[in-house]
């Protein structure tokens, strides 16, 4: 028998997150919808595409010139948010992974 008391909260907060993102992941552009995108001839064939997908939501921060960098980044803050308030603080590692390459771009900048 483990000396440490078991405590269920661990368990249903943890049981919580994966199935919310379990059902995100649904939410992704399916292989079918991307081979789409990839051989459409016109950004607005992609972005027709795109309209069909959990991102539709995003269509309005696309600029212009249909750089799709602010949509990374939103995406990016909501996955952000739902894990801080899902997560232990002893767990907010997990967001620095999250985040590596972003981090990294951002010290390359810095450094620039």
């Amino acid at each position: 028998m483990p000396d440490k008391e078991y405590n269920i909260e661990d368990d249903s907060s943890y049981l919580y997150a994966s199935a919310v993102l379990k059902a995100r992941e649904a939410e992704f552009v399916d292989k079918f919808k991307l081979e789409r995108m990839t051989a459409v001839e016109s950004v607005e064939d992609f972005l027709k595409i795109l309209s069909e997908t959990s991102y539709s939501k995003y269509l309005n921060l696309i600029d212009r010139e249909k750089n799709l960098d602010e949509v990374i980044i939103q995406n990016n803050r909501e996955a952000v948010l739902f894990l801080k308030d899902n997560l232990k603080p002893k767990d907010y590692w997990a967001l620095d992974l999250l985040m590596y390459e972003e981090n990294i771009h951002n010290y390359k900048l810095l450094l620039k």
